[in-house]
């Protein structure tokens, strides 16, 4: 909210808004799990005096960023998640995310936006006997707003772990490698008023990454501990 001016390049610069007003949200959802796995949730979420961060044009050859009231918001979303056990040794978990999140513009220069979207998180975890472990992960977004005011491109990761744990379960050694197609970096566009932004960003987030880690607690004494604190919550609980 300072609107003292932050200088960010020679054409560009970052100011607050004093006038800025709070946004509020109300949500409602009702879920339901079936058989202690297959959980399903529907929720409605509605925010009013939506804020966003927005970048304005200043002239023909300058812009500034700056926080704006801009919509309303609401938001549509149905979600189910399920874990399964395939088989003795490998299990699964599903989550899927279907939404609709519609902005209603409140300022002049805001462009309403509706948009649907899907998104999917998936893991395998494999007990592979020995001590060894491996896991295969996912996720994927289908385009989707963000910030109110960016429409990103479809964006995802795909992630590979493997571990081995030697001496009574204390030394474990972890290849773990993420992003592995290189597909998280987003892209999209945005345009508030007469500015129009064709943007792109994201991180070194394909890597692989190795680790090694002792612990060097005593297990009888952390099962000792463990057992007291049971013991004492069941006190409490006879107690109150």
């Amino acid at each position: 909210m300072n609107p003292f001016k932050y200088q960010l390049n020679e054409l560009s610069f970052s100011q607050g808004n004093p006038f800025l007003q709070p946004q509020y949200t109300n949500n409602v959802k009702l879920s339901h799990t079936f058989n202690y796995r297959l959980t399903t949730a529907l929720s409605y979420t509605r925010i009013t005096d939506f804020f966003a961060r927005v970048t304005v044009a200043e002239g023909e050859t300058s812009n500034f960023l700056t926080t704006l009231n801009v919509a309303n918001q609401s938001v549509y979303n149905l979600g189910v998640s399920y874990p399964k056990k395939i088989l003795s040794w490998w299990d699964v978990y599903v989550s899927v995310n279907a939404y609709i999140s519609d902005y209603e513009a409140t300022s002049p220069e805001f462009l309403p936006v509706r948009q649907e979207t899907l998104s999917f998180y998936g893991q395998n975890t494999f007990n592979l006997g020995n001590e060894w472990r491996a896991e295969v992960s996912g996720w994927y977004n289908s385009p989707s707003v963000w910030g109110g005011t960016y429409q990103t491109r479809s964006l995802g990761s795909l992630n590979a772990a493997v571990q081995k744990k030697f001496f009574d379960d204390r030394f474990t050694a972890r290849l773990a490698m993420n992003d592995i197609l290189f597909t998280s970096p987003w892209a999209g566009v945005t345009q508030f008023g007469d500015l129009f932004i064709d943007g792109s960003g994201g991180s070194d987030s394909r890597r692989v990454a190795f680790s090694l880690t002792y612990d060097f607690g005593r297990s009888e004494i952390k099962k000792a501990r463990k057992r007291k604190t049971g013991l004492q919550d069941e006190s409490d609980r006879i107690s109150s």
